[in-house]
């Protein structure tokens, strides 16, 4: 069984294989942090529904409180009821369920950042 930093690694490796570069936030008041901290160089946010201090949920709110045009996709290993129960929809957020394969990790990234260039040069 993998502990979910080794997970994070795996995940990081294989995002960065595309050719991005990765932060990883081990909990969701980090994740907000590294918003604070580097939100200009960040695409694309990925956060997990169930993270410690602070869920995905709450994490994605204050970061779309200080920047509402922030791209965040949702990651859960629940069921598409139970994830939508944790009050995904109220923000109308893309989710990606886990597991997730390269392809189409890679494939959802790519959309995410073709809407960001979309609306940035709209």
């Amino acid at each position: 069984m993998t502990t979910k930093k080794e997970f994070l690694q795996v995940q990081k490796e294989m995002i960065e294989s595309f050719g991005y570069r990765v932060l990883i936030a081990f909990n969701g008041q980090q994740a907000v942090e590294l918003f604070d901290e580097h939100g200009d160089e960040i695409s694309v946010i990925i956060l997990d529904l169930v993270m410690p201090r602070l869920t995905g949920i709450k994490a994605a709110r204050q970061i779309l409180a200080k920047s509402p045009a922030a791209r965040i996709m949702l990651s859960t290993g629940y069921d598409q009821e139970d994830a939508l129960d944790n009050d995904t929809n109220t923000l109308g957020l893309p989710l990606i369920h886990k597991p997730y394969t390269a392809e189409s990790i890679s494939h959802l990234l790519q959309e995410e950042i073709k809407k960001e260039i979309i609306r940035f040069n709209a």
